[in-house]
């Protein structure tokens, strides 16, 4: 492997640009932003180079040691497992991949290429399987609608929609659950429509699932610049829009009654809010101890955040990025009616890191992992290639973090496997990572 360094620059991680240094086989972290599709051929070539016995690009710390375990995915941004050794593999450019860990076979399960729009930090970002797959056969995208051009930089809108993967390997019988509303963008549509906005490249997103079967989605506020006000961004402090939220959903799409702001009528967006005031929170976890949903949000100027959300909180974007004003919105009607509020009505962030991380959290361990890591959630950088892991104290406080990685080749989702395995899905090399102690 070669140690040539490069420059990458990364948008959508801050106002202008985060530029992060690289080996040469990382330089393909930021084609991630400025992604082409890829032809039929290309994919055949994909299925014939499966194998691999390399170790991976990376510093591990103390007892953890990594392997390759699927390699040979284009910009991968999300996983699911079916089973301990099936998974979905979710692509920017709009493609969902089954593959089996056991033999390293694959298939397309999911094309929606024709309907992805991939500009900027758009794309196909993430995938989730039902927590009652075996039965149902349910999984789950939130992914960009193109309108024209897949690699169009105008406006657009996000769709959450669930398939039913079939005996034939196909997913069909598509459900929209979120982003109903046609249109170039949310600005076009009345107040309160079924619409994620993407006008940009805040998407968010990930989904957790609760034991009743609820869903908990985060999304972004859709817009990017953070130098000027953006009406998307604006909209991440009004219930009764689905950006730059925590919704809490049925498997129908339907606002649970215990939200915060349910109004009566569960197809109303306010119904389906949990928590509002984020701005890109491209991961979200739930500990499975204690119900806890922290979410990782990527920053402007100054701070990314691990955040601990509860029923009705409120993050402060774009009013604050961390616990800081941020100028561009002070004089917004939103921001003063918040700052008349007063700190104490906010949730402050559990941890900051500076902006260029691209913050990419997390997983919750199982107890003898998270013995061996010296805490229970991990979370990940993007931006820089760390991984680390921390635990929370009773009022959310976080204790100190450890290094566990560095290095790695683009970390961009961490999960679980059934069996309680821990993988990294690396977007820099398109490979799945298991991550193991030795001690």
């Amino acid at each position: 492997m070669l140690a040539i360094v490069a420059t990458v620059l990364i948008v959508g991680a801050g106002s202008g640009a985060a530029i992060c240094h690289y080996t040469s086989v990382n330089c393909h972290v930021g084609r991630f932003f400025f992604s082409q599709d890829t032809t039929a051929q290309q994919d055949e070539q994909l299925i014939h180079s499966l194998k691999s016995g390399s170790t991976v690009t990376g510093n591990f710390a103390g007892s953890l040691s990594g392997r390759v375990a699927l390699t040979g995915f284009t910009e991968p941004t999300d996983f699911a497992f079916l089973t301990p050794k099936r998974l979905l593999v979710s692509e920017k450019r709009g493609v969902v991949w089954e593959a089996s860990l056991a033999t390293n076979e694959r298939r397309i399960v999911l094309d929606l290429r024709k309907d992805t729009s991939v500009g900027y930090f758009r794309g196909l970002v993430t995938v989730a399987a039902d927590p009652d797959f075996a039965r149902d056969h349910f999984i789950y995208v939130l992914y960009s609608v193109t309108h024209g051009k897949p690699t169009s930089a105008a406006p657009t809108t996000a769709r959450l929609t669930r398939y039913t993967l079939g005996a034939n390997g196909e997913a069909q019988s598509p459900h929209v659950l979120l982003g109903t509303a046609r249109g170039r963008s949310c600005s076009t549509l009345p107040s309160g429509a079924d619409c994620i906005p993407s006008d940009l490249d805040h998407l968010g997103a990930e989904i957790a699932f609760a034991p009743d079967g609820t869903m908990f989605i985060s999304t972004g506020d859709g817009g990017g610049y953070d130098s000027k006000i953006e009406q998307d961004a604006l909209r991440a402090q009004d219930v009764n829009a689905l950006g730059g939220k925590v919704l809490h959903i049925t498997r129908s799409g339907l606002g649970v009654p215990s939200n915060p702001f349910f109004d009566g009528n569960p197809k109303d967006n306010r119904s389906k809010v949990w928590a509002i005031g984020l701005r890109n929170p491209f991961r979200l976890a739930r500990d499975p101890q204690t119900g806890a949903l922290v979410a990782g949000d990527v920053g402007a100027h100054r701070y990314d955040e691990i955040d601990v959300v509860h029923r009705g909180d409120d993050l402060g974007w774009p009013c604050y990025e961390g616990d800081v004003p941020h100028p561009p919105y002070a004089s917004s009607r939103y921001c003063r009616t918040l700052y008349a509020r007063g700190r104490s009505s906010l949730t402050w962030p559990t941890k900051t890191e500076p902006s260029t991380t691209v913050i990419v959290g997390g997983a919750f361990l199982p107890k003898g992992l998270a013995r061996d890591v010296h805490g229970t959630y991990l979370f990940a950088s993007l931006g820089h290639g760390w991984l680390r892991a921390m635990s929370f104290s009773a009022r959310d406080l976080a204790a100190v973090s450890h290094v566990l990685a560095e290095k790695l080749p683009g970390p961009v989702a961490i999960h679980l496997s059934p069996a309680g395995g821990l993988y990294i899905l690396c977007l820099g090399t398109g490979d799945l990572l298991r991550i193991s102690s030795q001690s």
